[in-house]
């Protein structure tokens, strides 16, 4: 069971916290302009250099497992193989177009 902080207990903690976040400003006042850019500027950089870390030192995730293959790609490469028609046609014309040639053949044929 989660116990839950008093809050007494969090507004010291967030009391004593602002005390010394007011205490480091202070401090960062009071220093030089170029020294205080300097600290700055070693901070922000620090900061880059672990970002940049992060991609070289950590290996990029690998996905583990087979491709799903989709029943209507496994339809559609059939229909292209028994009709070899453009896949831009809509079903309605393709089955026109058979009609037609499947027709076409057969006066061929008769003659």
């Amino acid at each position: 069971m989660e116990t839950k902080q008093s809050p007494k207990y969090r507004k010291s903690f967030i009391m004593l916290f602002d005390v010394w976040l007011r205490r480091a400003d202070e401090k960062d006042k009071a220093l030089a302009p170029d020294a205080r850019k300097g600290k700055w500027a070693l901070i922000v950089i620090a900061f880059f250099l672990l970002f940049g870390s992060y991609f070289i030192w950590l290996p990029m995730a690998q996905f583990v497992g087979h491709q799903l293959e989709s029943p209507a790609v496994n339809v559609f490469e059939i229909n292209k193989k028994e009709t070899d028609t453009s896949t831009f046609e809509m079903p309605v014309d393709s089955f026109e177009n058979q009609l037609k040639r499947n027709l076409h053949e057969n006066l061929l044929k008769e003659k």
